[in-house]
């Protein structure tokens, strides 16, 4: 599987999990009683304090997980200005389908702050074939982001050390499957901002490099 091999994955994918993800989420607030955002519960665990640091370290953090793949990548995009747009469009459709996902959330956030993967929970309370199809967009998410950190992962490794890159998948299966035992929650709360701390530096260096450079 090589770079043209990511990107047409990810442009299979992308509408499944994007309208999957959007039709579940729409279906699951027309089916509560529409008082999302005027919620009292909003106020719990700090969301009305913290919600400014959440979005970036958020942002942050896909930066930071997508960074190699972008690297990668690189050269397969046409212009500048086919970038741009991309970049527009892809976070247009992130922001619809974060606020598809939220607002059924936040309505039953009681309900849901227990569980490891709370959206989940939510959409099997209500419906199970909605069920079915947010697993469908679940698994279709993990597999393109494992493909493309994947493919980035053992593309860096294998240019700087000449290691033959069956090892690498194997070794980065091997050390996926252990790490998978620690849980989900706990990468949620630790892992994640770590990388979003570090995704953080990345805009940022990025950001100077973008300023200095002469072409912009």
């Amino acid at each position: 599987l090589d770079i043209d091999g990511v990107m047409k994955l990810n442009a299979i994918l992308s509408p499944v999990i994007f309208f999957g993800g959007a039709v579940t989420g729409i279906y699951i607030l027309a089916s509560q009683n529409l008082q999302a955002f005027a919620n009292d519960s909003l106020s719990i665990a700090g969301l009305k304090d913290f919600w400014l640091t959440s979005a970036v370290i958020y942002v942050s953090y896909n930066i930071a997980a997508s960074i190699s793949l972008l690297a990668s990548a690189s050269g397969t995009i046409k212009s500048k200005k086919s970038a741009r747009a991309g970049s527009v469009a892809a976070g247009a459709a992130l922001a619809i389908l974060g606020l598809c996902l939220a607002a059924p959330l936040l309505n039953e956030l009681e309900f849901v702050k227990e569980f490891e993967i709370p959206f989940l929970a939510l959409v099997n309370k209500y419906s199970s074939v909605m069920e079915y199809i947010y697993l469908t967009v679940l698994l279709c998410s993990i597999f393109t982001t494992a493909v493309g950190n994947a493919f980035a992962f053992v593309s860096f490794v294998r240019s700087r050390t000449g290691i033959d890159p069956l090892i690498i998948k194997i070794a980065l299966c091997v050390a996926g499957f252990f790490a998978s035992n620690l849980g989900f929650s706990v990468f949620v709360g630790k892992v994640y901002p770590v990388f979003g701390l570090v995704g953080l530096l990345e805009i940022i260096v990025v950001a100077f490099a973008y300023i200095k450079s002469p072409e912009k």
